[in-house]
């Protein structure tokens, strides 16, 4: 038989609870020994059981034997894939947001190009027109309310 060996987190998806009741399980001595790895990084899955088994009060709202001793660390491994295809697809809306904000960045440029371009525009209005002073008064006038309706 192969030996399962899995990090505390798979372990604790396999055995139904959090990865902190592992950490607890492990400074208290539940899981020790032969039920760590020589570098004590992951757990022997069959000793680590074994030792529960042990010490555990199977009352206490664990899952059942059957039920966690069939369990599989493929779910982790899928939450794993789906938060690497999440991180690529973040990835992506990061660049299209970056694209996006370089096209409005220059569609704001050209804007205020055109404004000031009115401006000038409207500046030199009045004398090609010949208009007089009361004329010329109603046209900055109608000017500044364009201003602060586009300015919002």
């Amino acid at each position: 038989m192969s030996r399962i060996v899995l990090s505390k987190s798979s372990f604790a998806v396999r055995r139904g609870v959090t990865k902190s009741a592992v950490s607890r399980w492990l400074r208290y001595g539940f899981i020790s020994g032969a039920a760590l790895t020589a570098d004590g990084k992951m757990i022997v899955v069959a000793e680590a059981e074994a030792q529960l088994a042990a010490r555990i009060d199977p009352g206490r709202g664990r899952p059942p034997r059957a039920q966690y001793m069939s369990a599989s660390p493929l779910p982790a491994l899928a939450r794993c894939a789906a938060a690497v295809a999440a991180e690529e697809q973040l990835v992506a809306i990061e660049h299209r947001l970056a694209d996006a904000e370089r096209r409005l960045t220059a569609a704001i440029e050209f804007g205020d190009e055109l404004m000031d371009e009115l401006d000038r525009w409207l500046d030199e209005l009045p004398a090609k027109l010949g208009l007089g002073p009361d004329m010329v008064e109603i046209l900055c006038r109608e000017r500044g309310e364009f201003r602060r309706r586009i300015d919002g």
